[in-house]
């Protein structure tokens, strides 16, 4: 592997060698960051707006996108499924996905679901 593999946007076609790996642990943990801010930013706007216990929309950032998502909830798995094309591209979790996760276990607390 040479310097410039290292500065490229894509995923290494292998995972070989130290360099390689920290390459794509950084590029993972970028991409982890970026939607956490995102998330978050979904939740200081009060972009989130519950539907039913399973089903949640995620309403644009004024200014900043224009799109609203939803996001559902198996009630058989408990996986989170979120229509944006971030999800359906990548197997990862979208910035509209982490927003409900933690307005869903804020309400729970706040209804005293998560508590003992």
């Amino acid at each position: 592997m040479n310097q410039t593999d290292l500065t490229t946007y894509e995923k290494p076609k292998t995972l070989e060698g130290d360099k390689t790996l920290f390459f794509w642990h950084e590029k993972e943990i970028g991409k982890i960051e970026a939607g956490r801010s995102k998330a978050l930013r979904f939740l200081e706007e009060g972009c989130i707006k519950k539907i039913t216990d399973l089903d949640f929309d995620c309403l644009p950032i004024k200014d900043y996108n224009k799109t609203t998502y939803h996001i559902n909830i198996s009630d058989i798995t408990g996986e989170y499924i979120c229509t944006c094309q971030f999800n359906k591209q990548n197997d990862g979790v979208c910035s509209h996905i982490q927003a409900v996760r933690v307005f869903k276990f804020m309400k729970d607390w706040n209804e005293g679901v998560v508590r003992k």
